[in-house]
């Protein structure tokens, strides 16, 4: 079960707007444990994650892989599955973190080896690092076309 194939992400349900819980802090950030995600209804497919830690919050671009055209087909460590209540594939839900270049707004990438893998039913989740990491990159280029069309 720890393997999603390009079909499994493609019709997951999106997650939409949410409150999470991150047990166990964040990559970088092990104080955040409290994000709230909201979709942004004039620039979707993305959603901005705000995250809180005791020195105040910081919001991240994200976008759900099933909402860019990609052939994604992460797997995931069999613990970082056990330890968020993983299960079922209908459970999961999944965000990436997009990032634009400095000199550019419209040179976006999204970073496929990090995923925030998230219990949409507990709404906790975590950070990981794909088992297949070497299969993807940091800073995957998405088209501009392709990141203002929205998978149907």
């Amino acid at each position: 079960m720890n393997s999603f194939t390009h079909s499994d992400i493609a019709s997951m349900q999106p997650l939409g707007s949410s409150v999470l819980h991150f047990p166990e802090g964040i990559i970088g950030y092990a104080d955040v444990r409290d994000a709230e995600v909201k979709v942004l209804e004039q620039k979707k497919p993305f959603s901005i994650m705000k995250l809180e830690d005791p020195t105040g919050f910081m919001n991240l671009l994200v976008i759900e892989p099933r909402d860019f055209h990609l052939n994604y087909e992460p797997v995931f460590f069999e613990n970082d599955l056990i330890s968020l209540g993983i299960t079922d594939k209908a459970d999961v839900a999944l965000l990436n973190v997009i990032s634009t270049e400095a000199n550019s707004a419209d040179e976006i990438s999204v970073n496929l080896i990090g995923p925030f893998l998230i219990n949409r039913k507990l709404k906790i989740g975590k950070q990981v690092v794909i088992q297949n990491y070497a299969n993807y990159s940091v800073k995957h280029h998405i088209p501009k076309a392709a990141s203002e069309t929205k998978a149907s």
